[in-house]
Formats: structure tokens, sequence, C-alpha cells
């Protein structure tokens, strides 16, 4: 083991959690700390995790039976276990010092808990007790179980909010629990939008997210620590929540910052980092939830033209191209590239009177992808009726279907989707009919979250609309090559069917994901049945290369499509696709390999 090693493994054992991430902190003192760092960390804790655990059940009960313990059986588990943390916790009275060492010492050894925060909720000890407690656990805890009692413990009169604030970032089982002793401190937000700015991925949107469902009273206390671009940064991440606060439309502080920052925008226009958030901004304000903010009289059209004629510059426009000199390959750039060009276009105005349809491609580096935004007079339906998710995607209502399409007998779409799943949080839908006799398009508009709620009725010019759909299908100018590759390809595959189902196949999911621009995926079934069948079945996948970039070439993208089909007529895509979804036992029923996991 080489000198370095031994540091680690000997801090790993030792030193406090909490001073392992302050020397994080401290050795990268802005913006989020690095996953890899935060990952290697929290694996060191989860290694003494990962020692037998008996969990909820009785001693000797193998895992294998843990699904079939009945339910009072589990309570049993789970009373003996809170007892022994409870006689755990009091033997170290009266809580000084040493006592507080040796109760740490206790809990490292113990058999890790299962539920901590639920066995600590009636211990007979007063405010002052578990504070003094969860202070020492959650400064001095080596290792997830001393930490996690220390969060459990913790009282709104917590004096110790920072250090729960820092162990946050940890991640693990660390990251719920200290969320929820914040929660319950007077000044919650600001501990949580701190953590939000210092916590990479996924798990700052989280610690956003949690920020954006406490009260507008705790919200308004926060606001009144940031500056402007804090503020109207903070309310582009909150366009991010997977349930959008209800206080969020008509605030005004929120909109005031916006406007305020996108006057000082042409002053930053050639930065990256200010394009990007340029983008994030006028996407929100145009046709997300931003919109709905409390702007002045003519403030929401202003700031978007500002914002838009900085994006549209020459000067950002020379910026993105210097780049892309010195990395043609760069997502990013050519994400922006193709954002400044759409910005300069005329033929694409922001607001517009009646119906208007407008799609947008979040940045590749992000977690969002691509929308298609019905607008009434400038306002999105979508971010206005439903706060769950974001708008459908725009191959779902731009033709491969029915789609926004009107005809005389009605039929149904999917106009937004939550952010978790249709089934949990529902979604937003229309049914369109088109109505000769008054020369309307109707739509029929409902939440299927809120089966109480009435269908809201929406009518547009017929003319106007049908024009307007038509404009929206021939469009495609913000496909970049892989998701135009998809689309040349998935209508190939409907007007010559027989290029799978000669093979016993069945066309799936084909497309090119936002975060992996160069790269087209197709998948197919095997057998060709019904996809209620019973009977065994396999998915089959392939990743093709389709560089990205600011300009997309159809000659290239149909040699590449005529090539791919060519082969469909002659080789079985079992030959050469990988087995990918299904089960180790339909492989074997239809003779082919099950992959192995790594």
């Amino acid at each position: 083991m080489t000198a370095a090693d031994e540091r680690s493994a000997l801090e790993a054992r030792t030193v406090p959690v909490h001073h392992r991430v302050r020397e994080l902190l401290a050795r990268f003192p802005k913006g989020p700390l690095p996953d890899g760092e935060v990952k290697a960390l929290g694996e060191s804790l989860a290694s003494k995790a990962q020692r037998p655990n008996r969990g909820p059940l009785p001693e000797g009960v193998p895992d294998r039976e843990r699904r079939s313990l009945s339910g009072a059986a589990r309570q049993r588990a789970f009373a003996e276990s809170q007892a022994e943390l409870a006689a755990i916790i009091h033997a170290a009275a009266p809580f000084a010092p040493d006592d507080l060492r040796r109760l740490g010492e206790r809990l490292r050894e113990a058999t890790p808990f299962p539920g901590v925060p639920r066995a600590l909720g009636d211990l007979d000890l007063t405010s002052d007790e578990r504070d003094t407690i969860a202070e020492y656990l959650v400064r001095n805890g080596v290792g997830l179980t001393e930490v996690q009692v220390g969060l459990g413990l913790t009282t709104p009169a917590a004096r110790h909010a920072e250090a729960i604030r820092e162990v946050a970032l940890v991640g693990m089982n660390l990251q719920g629990e200290a969320v929820t002793a914040l929660s319950r401190l007077p000044n919650a937000a600001i501990h949580l939008y701190w953590a939000s700015k210092r916590a990479a991925g996924s798990r700052g949107r989280w610690f956003c997210h949690v920020l954006g469902d406490l009260p507008i009273e705790a919200i308004e206390d926060l606001l009144d620590t940031l500056v402007p671009v804090e503020t109207a940064l903070l309310a582009l991440d909150l366009t991010e929540h997977t349930r959008r606060p209800s206080w969020f439309p008509g605030h005004r502080r929120f909109a005031a910052a916006l406007a305020e920052v996108a006057r000082r925008v042409p002053d930053m226009a050639a930065r990256r980092g200010a394009l990007i958030r340029t983008v994030k901004a006028l996407d929100a304000i145009r046709y997300g939830p931003c919109a709905l903010l409390g702007f002045a009289p003519g403030e929401r059209e202003a700031t978007v033209a500002r914002l838009r004629s900085a994006l549209a510059s020459d000067a950002a426009l020379a910026a993105v191209r210097e780049g892309l000199a010195a990395d043609p390959d760069d997502a990013e750039l050519i994400w922006l590239h193709r954002e400044i060009e759409t910005a300069r276009r005329t033929d694409l105005p922001d607001f517009v009177p009646g119906f208007a349809l407008r799609v947008t491609v979040a940045g590749p580096n992000g977690f969002d992808g691509v929308r298609l935004h019905a607008l009434v007079d400038g306002v999105p339906v979508a971010a206005q009726r439903f706060r769950r998710g974001g708008a459908e995607e725009p191959e779902r209502l731009l033709g491969e279907d029915t789609g926004l399409a009107a005809a005389v007998e009605s039929h149904e779409v999917r106009l937004a989707v939550a952010d978790c799943d249709e089934a949990c949080c529902g979604s937003l839908r229309a049914r369109i009919r088109r109505d000769d006799a008054s020369g309307l398009v109707e739509w029929e508009v409902w939440n299927t979250n809120n089966p109480e709620g009435t269908l809201e009725l929406l009518a547009f010019p017929a003319a106007a609309y049908d024009a307007e759909v038509a404009r929206a299908q021939a469009d495609r100018s913000w496909e970049w090559p892989a998701r135009r590759a998809a689309r040349v390809l998935r209508e190939r595959l409907r007007s010559e069917p027989d290029l799978l189902t000669r093979w016993d196949d069945r066309a799936g999911w084909i497309g090119a994901w936002n975060r992996e621009r160069s790269t087209l995926r197709v998948t197919f079934t095997h057998p060709d049945r019904p996809y209620t069948s019973t009977e065994p079945w396999l998915q089959f996948v392939k990743e093709f290369t389709v560089p990205d970039d600011v300009d997309t070439d159809d000659e290239s993208i149909d040699a590449f499509v005529d090539g791919l089909t060519d082969r469909l007529r002659t080789t079985d895509p079992k030959t050469f696709f990988r087995v990918a979804g299904g089960s180790r036992e339909h492989a074997e029923a239809l003779g082919y390999t099950w992959p192995e996991r790594r």
C-alpha cells in the first residue's frame, strides 16, 4: 500500500465526516464540489455500512426470506432495534464531552440501525439534550450511523445548521436526512439555497426542489439576502422544479430580477456561461413558467427583446465561432451556435396574437430535452395549466401520427407530461376537433391529475390554425443530425415495414438523446408480437455515430439511412444488434445469449 493509500484509509477510519467535507470545500471554494471527490468520500462511508445488517429483521433470518416476513415480525424487529438505539443514547447521560465521545464509539461499532429518523422520535430527552448530542455527532461522527443519529435528533433550535448543510453534500443516506433536519430550522431556505449551489447535478437540483416546497414567507426572507442576478438564477432553477411552487405565478420579485439582469446581458454576451444562461432565460420567459411571473405591462416583452438581442449579437456569434475553431466537436458550442442562428431569424417573432407553436432545445449538458410549446396570445398553454412537468416532444405532435392536425373526427393528444411519470403525476391533454360550421378548431383541455377539474375550451380560427401547424411541421431547423436521422429512419420503416417484419421483428424506440447528440439509438423487439403479449420476447439495440454539427447535411443523412435500410433487406438485424432487454429466460427460450452485466 502506498503512503497516500495508507493516509486515505486512516482518514476514512478516524477523521469525522464533517471535517472531510470541509476539507473539500476549502480545496474547491467556488461552485459545485467535483462529483468524483464526493463519490469517493461517500463510498468510503458506504464500506462501513455494508457489514452484515439485520435491518428490520430478527437475527438469524436469511436475506432470501426478507420478503416473506409478516408485517408483525418486521414491526417487532424494528421495535427491538429502536429500543437498542435508545439504550445506547440514554447510557451516554449526562452527555458531558467524554460521554459523547463514548456514545460516538458505541454507535460506530453497532450494527447499522434501520429507519434511524423514525427510531429517534420519542427518546424522553429535552430539546437541549437532543441538540447537544446532535451537534456532537454531526460535527464529529466518523461513520454514517453516527451522523444519521445526529441529524435525526436535530431540533428547530439547532446551533449547527452550517454543519448539517455541509454533511448533506456527501449524498448517500445523509442528504435526505440532512434536508429533513434543515427543513425544521427557521432559516431553512438560506441553507438549502447554499447547498443547491455547492452540490453538483441532480443533487443540486434536488436541494432546489426542496427549497421550492417551502412557504412563500421563507422564500421572501431568502430573497432579502440575494442580489438581482442570484434571484434571477434562482427563478430559472425553480422552473425545473418537479412540482413548481403554487406561489410562483405572479411573483413580482423574480420578474423584476429577470428584467434587471436582462438590462446587463449585453455587457456579458460574449461569455460562454452568460450565453447559456441567456438561452435558458429566454426559453423560460417566452415559453416556460417564468412567462407567468408578475411582470409589469410590457416588461416581459422588453425583457425578451433585450435577451434575444444580446444572444443574436455579432459579438456572441463571433465568440462561439472562435470556440468552435479551437474545438469543432464541442457539443455545447454547436448547440449555442444553433440557438444564436435561431435568435437571428426574423420569421419567428416572439409574441404573436392567436395560436403559435415554438420548439425549444435545452443545452446538451443538462437534463432537459426538446419541447414543443403551444402558445395562445403569447402565453404558454402547458406552463399555465400544468405544474408538474414540461411540454411534449415535437415528434409526438408534428405529423408522425395525427398529432395537432385537426379533423372533423376528434382525437386526443398529450400536450405535457409529468417529469416523473404520467401514471404517477398525470399529464395535460387536449381533445382536438374541427367544427366546419363555425370555421374553428376546438381544444378541450384537461389535467389528468385533477379528476374533479373541468374541461377548458380553447378555440382558434381554422385557417390560421392549419397554417401554423403546417409551418411547424415543415420547420425542422431545430433538429441536429442524429435527431434528423432518427426521424428519417422512422419514416422509412413506416413506409417499408417489411424491412423488419421479414425478420419477425417490430420497430421500437428510435431516437437521439440531447445529452448524447452524436449517437443515434435504434431498437426493435423480437418476435413481432403485440406489446401486450405474454410470450417470450427480447429487445435489441444498436448505437450509430452521427456526428453533431452546426449545419445538418440532409444528403449525408439520406445516404446513411439508405445504407442501413439496404442492409436490413439482406441481413437479419439480430446478427449485428445486441440484446438489451427482456430476460435471461426469454433469451434461452428464443435461442439467444443473455448479456452478462458488468
